[in-house]
């Protein structure tokens, strides 16, 4: 860490110089001297941004931003993060902190930077999703595709047995359903045993600068729900072109209709 680096130990006077002493120090004739205090322990740098940190006495803090009374800013911890939201509402409406001299910021406003690249990276995970899913469905209706030329015999069959176009189309339907639910059942036993493991095992570890150790992972139903029945609907769809392929397949004329 930049303590090791600078060789810093506890107990050693450092200097401090903030932005305002350094602003008087260049347009003052008097020379500007830092504040010197005493290091007393070490902390690791701020767990999302990765940038050091520094913990000062209030009396100090004070003098060094050249702040008489009072704060800057006022920290505030909810039981429930999630209701962040609803109590900036309320307190911008209830006009306990005038907006000409307070700011109220969630954490995700202060870190909105950092969010927007998570979302960045998010989008571009669930587009690669999407294209796995699509090469996927293309495999099924190719399959299906030459299931439909390998039996046009049996299909042809079938068709002067009296199968009509309309129960011909169901057979692939229920075949597509079949498909998306076996697949889609399997890969969410699949996920849900490796969410599972993540959460009591923390395989994917994190770096020693965050507050987790593990990667954190979260099962939602409705996500789940949702993969089931997409997945199901893209099953389907996939039959639409083999069906019709199919269906184009007219009944055995004769004996040498095949």
């Amino acid at each position: 860490n930049q303590a090791n680096q600078q060789g810093w130990s506890i107990g050693d006077p450092i200097g401090l110089l903030s932005a305002p002493r350094l602003q008087q120090a260049l347009t003052s004739v008097r020379p500007t001297r830092p504040l010197i205090a005493n290091i007393r322990g070490f902390t690791a740098s701020h767990p999302i941004t990765g940038e050091p940190t520094a913990t000062l006495d209030m009396g100090l803090a004070r003098r060094l931003l050249r702040v008489p009374v009072g704060g800057t800013s006022l920290d505030i911890r909810l039981q429930d993060f999630n209701d962040a939201g609803v109590f900036v509402s309320q307190m911008d409406a209830s006009g306990v902190w005038p907006s000409d001299h307070w700011r109220i910021q969630t954490w995700y406003d202060q870190q909105k930077s950092l969010y927007d690249v998570m979302q960045l990276e998010k989008r571009g995970a669930t587009l690669i999703l999407f294209m796995i899913v699509l090469v996927a469905l293309l495999n099924i209706v190719g399959s299906l595709t030459m299931m439909v030329l390998q039996k046009r015999k049996e299909i042809a069959i079938l068709r002067t047995m009296g199968l009509s176009k309309r129960e011909l189309r169901s057979l692939f339907w229920l075949h597509g359903v079949w498909l998306g639910i076996v697949g889609a059942g399997f890969g969410t036993l699949l996920g849900m045993g490796l969410v599972w493991l993540q959460g009591e095992f923390g395989l994917l570890r994190l770096s020693t600068d965050f507050l987790l150790d593990a990667y954190p992972v979260q099962l939602q139903g409705g996500d789940v729900l949702t993969v089931l029945l997409g997945t199901t609907l893209c099953c389907v769809a996939a039959t639409i072109l083999p069906s019709r392929r199919a269906m184009n397949q007219e009944p055995i004329q004769g004996p040498h209709s095949l």
